[in-house]
């Protein structure tokens, strides 16, 4: 089990050196990878009436591929990204940051990459929260995000994803699964947390 952090989108402002102190503590405390979510524009609920989202034109939220090009100089966690909101970025640019890219409206092919990535295949894990999106981390994953608690819908959510990978001829126990825990604790807390878990580097 490889134990990792979420980056703080919304709450650690744009501060680079907030940003430098909490990757490097990360590493320090002895966490594996930072996953990072990605949110391109926020909506302004002064214009648009009755705008329900999570996030708004006031959330902050650093650009993935930016903040890891920053992080991987300063620390060698592996970096992880939750999601990638494809459509409002270009596609050639994505796919030099990443990855080969073929879909319905775009096939980026024959185009070159470098430097390329060092670890290759890339690995792709999914998210979502539908039988459908279950089967297809099923099918086709490396892991998967499971946006559930603890209880009778994860397992479910689990046996579907299962299922799926046997019926694709993938062995399901090669699938990663990200597990999520809140800390609410100070930081001192979460210090000594970390050594009963044995996280902590030396």
């Amino acid at each position: 089990m490889r134990i990792g952090v979420v980056f703080p989108q919304n709450e650690i402002g744009a501060d680079a050196g907030a940003v430098r102190a909490y990757g490097q503590a990360v590493e320090e405390l002895g966490f594996r990878h930072v996953l990072a979510f990605d949110h391109v524009v926020g909506a302004d609920p002064a214009v648009h009436q009755g705008w329900q989202g999570p996030y708004d034109v006031r959330s902050t939220f650093h650009e993935p591929m930016v903040l890891f090009g920053y992080l991987a100089a300063l620390t060698s966690l592996e970096l992880v990204t939750g999601v990638i909101v494809l459509p409002q970025r270009q596609t050639v640019l994505v796919a030099k940051q990443a990855v080969t890219f073929g879909g319905a409206f775009h096939r980026v092919t024959g185009a070159g990459l470098a430097p390329l990535p060092v670890r290759r295949p890339i690995p792709v894990w999914f998210g979502g929260q539908s039988p459908p999106a279950y089967r297809r981390a099923g099918r086709l994953a490396d892991g998967w995000f499971p946006q559930l608690s603890l209880g009778p819908e994860l397992d479910e959510a689990r046996a579907m994803v299962e299922e799926a990978a046997t019926q694709a001829g993938r062995d399901p126990a090669t699938l990663g699964m990200e597990g999520r825990a809140s800390w609410t604790g100070d930081a001192g807390e979460l210090t000594e947390a970390a050594d009963a878990l044995g996280l902590r580097a030396g």
